[in-house]
């Protein structure tokens, strides 16, 4: 039996019709989808639903607090919502940010800037799917821009408890006769608890005292950054307390003030059979410092490098994991590692809410494996 031309031109436009009838096109870019995106850090939640909302809340919640209020807006008292379409991809990565509406005075600008920065990120999404294939999908979102009241005078002090805590003064805190002293204090007298003298354990403490106006201390907070326990943070407080007595309250106008001092002291190995250990958290400490001296030269990559070598050493040093961490956030060079320094870091270390907000927003609050 003879086919002609036409009718195999006519089979294979019937071919076609079907097979794309009902299937996903990856290149295509959906706002209607069965299974919409969600970011990573939301895969605990139990339903589809769930992670829909988990992802809605934390993509808001870092966009308003990365968002900068243009000055020009805020002098013209521009206020109204901006709205702002992007794709996360089939990739799971934000693309192609783009403002549909736009209340002028540079907010649009912010929220793309902002947008920007998410795409740089990295894969946090999971992309949608249609057909159980992943597909590009369209997101819009509105941000509102509202002007907040001018806040009031800033206050030289904060009331902490039933203490008037003075933040800003005249003179600080002193020890002895000068910051040298303190130091000097705390190399001679620091040591390790008595059941473990003969360890190798070693890191950082920063311990908040607030010092009165009568020369008396009282600690409220000890961050253990190398997570050496409770012995070793009761063994610091011990000797601050010894301190009593021996400081100069801040002033502020004339007057002896409350006041918080934060104080590092460095925990490092004495005994002879650790010295291996005592020159490389020396070592470590040194890559550290030189870190962050090459990252405020705007080398990221070569400080990067550094305190990667100085994490190797010491893994658990939250100190260390907290600077790469960081770097990392900010260079938007996002993988798997940013979230295991932040993680480790704030554990043991208070970061800041911006951090955190991006931790939340790339990590989840505890990061889960994909299965």
């Amino acid at each position: 039996m003879m086919i002609s031309m036409k009718s195999i031109v006519s089979i294979i436009l019937f071919l076609i019709t079907v097979s794309g009838n009902g299937l996903a096109q990856q290149d295509s870019v959906y706002s209607i989808v069965e299974v919409r995106p969600f970011l990573r850090s939301c895969m605990r939640a139990e339903t589809d639903l769930e992670r829909e909302q988990c992802s809605n809340q934390r993509l808001l919640t870092s966009i308003y607090k990365s968002i900068v209020y243009p000055d020009s807006a805020l002098a013209n008292q521009t206020e109204g919502t901006v709205v702002a379409q992007f794709v996360v991809n089939n990739s799971g990565f934000v693309q192609d940010p783009r403002i549909i509406r736009d209340i002028g005075d540079g907010c649009g600008d912010a929220v793309l800037l902002v947008l920007n920065k998410l795409g740089e990120i990295g894969p946090v999404w999971r992309p949608a799917l249609m057909d159980s294939i992943p597909v590009n999908f369209l997101f819009t979102v509105p941000i509102k821009f509202n002007i907040p009241p001018p806040p009031p005078p800033p206050l030289p002090y904060q009331v902490i408890g039933s203490d008037t805590v003075y933040h800003a003064f005249d003179t600080p805190p002193i020890f002895g006769e000068s910051i040298q002293d303190l130091e000097y204090f705390l190399s001679e007298n620091l040591k390790a608890p008595a059941s473990y003298r003969d360890s190798c354990f070693c890191g950082p403490m920063v311990a908040q005292v607030l010092i009165g106006k009568n020369g008396v201390i009282r600690i409220s907070e000890v961050f253990d950054y190398a997570g050496l326990g409770f012995d070793y943070q009761f063994q610091l407080i011990q000797l601050l307390n010894s301190t009593t007595g021996k400081w100069k309250p801040a002033t502020f106008e004339g007057n002896g003030v409350n006041s918080v001092y934060a104080i590092r002291a460095e925990f490092s190995p004495k005994a002879s059979s650790c010295d291996k250990v005592a020159i490389d958290y020396a070592g470590a400490n040194e890559k550290a410092r030189q870190g962050e001296l090459l990252f405020a030269e705007g080398k990221t990559d070569e400080a990067i490098e550094l305190w990667s070598s100085a994490i190797q050493m010491f893994p658990e040093n939250a100190e260390y994991r907290l600077l790469r961490g960081q770097a990392l956030m900010e260079s938007g060079n996002f993988d798997s590692t940013v979230c295991e320094d932040l993680e480790i870091a704030r554990q043991k270390v208070a970061i800041s809410a911006l951090l955190e907000g991006s931790y939340n927003l790339i990590c989840g609050s505890r990061p889960a494996q994909e299965e």
